[in-house]
């Protein structure tokens, strides 16, 4: 299944030759969420045109994944996967 080839990738990363700068990527990737997070929503708000409005939503939306992704564990992958499949669905 292709879920479980995510898993296995993101364990060689979280736990291969990464693992001594796990904290560096996990507090920069907090960084990025909380960011993206912020500017995304708030600046959604000013926005008067679609195109825009959709990019802030964008920057949201990679927010979430990342937030799956720094969850560490297989659930957390699972959820980025279920939520892209999701996403593809409903935008067609």
């Amino acid at each position: 299944m292709i879920t479980n080839k995510f898993i296995k990738m993101f364990h060689i990363i979280s736990g291969g030759p990464f693992h001594y700068f796990q904290s560096i990527y996990l507090g920069f990737l907090s960084c990025i969420i909380i960011y993206a997070l912020f500017i995304g929503t708030f600046g959604a708000f000013l926005q008067e045109e679609l195109k825009k409005i959709l990019a802030f939503s964008g920057m949201t939306h990679i927010a979430f994944l990342l937030m799956g992704l720094l969850s560490n564990n297989p659930d957390g992958i699972r959820a980025i996967f279920i939520y892209t499949i999701i996403y593809f669905i409903l935008k067609n």
